[in-house]
Order: structure tokens, then C-alpha cells, then sequence
């Protein structure tokens, strides 16, 4: 759809509460327009594509009153973008915003403490676990912050906390949960997150863990925990497909189902083509991968 359709379409709705957005929207106009206004909305789910050319969506709509903000494949640069403007927001915006959910996003180095000034009624948050975690990050330098001067930390009616484990690579870990090696540093972190909460007053309530390997991520995660003396209620949903699509929004059904496993695909193919790419320029110019699988017993 062209931004000036969109932006039509969409003020001929100004009563909407919920806007789900994850189709294209081209921009065939630099042209600024005014804001379609939406103060009832309440629910804005984005998918990443529609941001991928460099769209600013918040350009288009003002919804100063939505509660839940889901985010799903957002690349960094655009997430940046976005964190940008409920930043600059504050305080005329964002202020009832209580569920904030990132599915498979990716976050940059830079994120900003004003994203959580900007958002203080956050009591959700959902997020993928990859090898940074950059809000956890953030977090927890706020609230040892928050520690040091006495004062209440970011995020202070935060209790939710739901974190999708299909993308960790953790180390091999044996029995209880008990790694092999020393914990991951993705541990670490969610583990010093947890401290924090608890010596600040404001614990999480439920920690859950969702994605087929969240059996093996909570062991290691709680293994971890106990060895600092540390406790937070925790839930783990050995869960495919079905049970993360409820978080970015989606209602399961087929068509949801179909959607979500390119999504998976066309990532993974992405992911392939990146390391054929890199391995590249070091292999022989006559190396073919269907003699190699042969060589070492793959069927093909």
C-alpha cells in the first residue's frame, strides 16, 4: 500500500483501538503529512517489513494513549528510530504504555535510559534472548543507579517478564542444570537483573521462559540463581510456533501458523547465505559442497 493510501485509509478511522500493521507500505512521497490522529488506540503491533525502508510510522499516526506496543522483527536501525521518538515524546505520550513486546528484534549498542524514562508505566515486557540482551543491559545499570542514589529504579511497576529462548546457543550443561562450563554471560546478566530487582523492593512476580528449548535455558537459568541465593517465580513453556504468535499478537490459525514458519525461513536462509559468503574467499575454487557431504557420510 502507497504511505498516502495508508494514511487515507486511516482517517477514515480515527475511533480504532487496535492497529496491527505487517504488510509493505511504500514510500512513494517525501512529502510530509500531518499525523492521522488515534487516541483510542490502545494496540499497535508493527512488523518489522513494514519498516524497512526506512518509513517513520509514528510520522503518520499520533496515538498517545496506546497500552501495549508489539514489535516483531524490527532490524535495529528502525528500533533505534522508534525508541527515538517515544524518547522525545515524554512526557505527552507513551505514558499509559504497560506491555512492551519485542519478538525477534534486534537491538543496537546504543540503546538510552530515556526510553525508560519515557515509558514508566511498563509492567510487561517481552523479549528474544540473543548474546547481548542490550535493554537488560540497560536495566540493570539503571537500577544499580537507582541503587546507589537511594532512589526507585526505572521500570518500577515491572513484573512480567517473558523471554522467547529458541535463538539462545547456551553452553552444555549436565545434570540440575548445572553447567558444564562456567554460566554464560547471557545467564550472568538475567541472573544480576534478578538481584537487582530483589534488593530494590521490586521484584519480578513471573519470569517465563517460552520456546523449545526453554526446558534445558530455565535449568541452566535457575541452577544459576540458586547459587547466588536468589528467587523468582518462574514458568517454562516447552512451546513451538503456536504459544510465541500469541505474543506478537497474532490470533493461531493456519494462516498465522504458515506466515510465522516463512518468517523462521526466511531468516534461516538469510543466516546461510551470510556464512557462505564469509567462508567463501578460503575455500578452493573447485570445492563442492555435494562431495564434501559425500566424503563424510551426509546423505544427499
Amino acid at each position: 500500500m502507497p504511505r498516502d493510501g495508508f494514511h487515507r485509509t486511516l482517517a477514515a478511522c480515527p475511533s480504532l483501538t487496535n492497529l496491527h500493521l505487517r504488510g509493505f507500505i511504500e514510500l512513494n512521497s517525501q512529502t510530509p503529512i500531518s499525523p492521522i490522529a488515534l487516541p483510542t488506540l490502545r494496540e499497535l503491533v508493527v512488523h518489522g517489513r513494514v519498516l524497512a525502508n526506512g518509513l517513520r510510522l509514528f510520522d503518520l499516526i499520533s496515538a498517545p494513549n496506546i497500552e501495549t506496543l508489539i514489535l516483531e522483527d524490527v532490524k535495529a536501525p528502525a528500533l533505534a528510530s522508534v525508541h527515538k521518538f517515544i524518547a522525545r515524546s515524554y512526557p505527552n505520550a507513551f505514558q499509559s504504555l504497560r506491555a512492551l513486546r519485542y519478538v525477534g528484534c534486534e537491538f543496537g549498542p546504543d540503546m538510552d535510559v530515556h526510553l525508560l524514562r519515557a515509558t514508566p508505566a511498563v509492567s510487561e515486557l517481552v523479549l528474544s534472548v540473543d548474546k547481548n540482551l542490550h535493554l537488560v543491559r540497560l536495566l540493570v545499570n539503571s537500577d544499580k543507579q537507582a541503587a546507589m542514589c537511594g532512589c526507585p529504579p526505572m521500570w518500577p511497576n515491572l513484573r512480567t517478564v517473558t523471554l522467547h529462548t529458541q535463538g539462545y546457543a547456551g553452553h552444555v550443561v549436565g545434570g540440575a542444570g548445572v553447567p558444564v562450563n562456567e554460566p554464560s554471560s547471557t545467564m550472568a546478566l538475567l541472573q544480576e537483573f534478578i538481584t537487582c530487582r530483589n534488593a530494590l523492593g521490586k521484584p519480578i512476580s513471573m519470569l517465563q521462559f517460552k520456546g523449545p528449548n526453554a526446558g534445558p535455558f530455565s535449568s541452566e537459568f535457575r541452577w544459576g540463581l540458586a547459587q547466588g541465593k536468589q528467587f523468582v517465580p518462574t514458568q517454562t513453556i516447552c512451546c513451538q510456533m503456536s504459544a510465541i504468535l500469541a505474543d506478537c499478537g497474532y490470533k493461531c490459525d493456519w494462516a498465522a501458523m504458515v506466515e510465522a514458519y516463512s518468517n523462521q525461513l526466511r531468516q534461516f536462509l538469510t543466516q546461510v547465505s551470510v556464512v557462505r559468503h564469509q567462508i567463501a574467499p578460503v575455500l578452493p575454487p573447485n570445492f563442492n559442497i555435494q562431495h564434501l557431504r559425500r566424503r563424510i557420510g551426509v546423505p544427499t
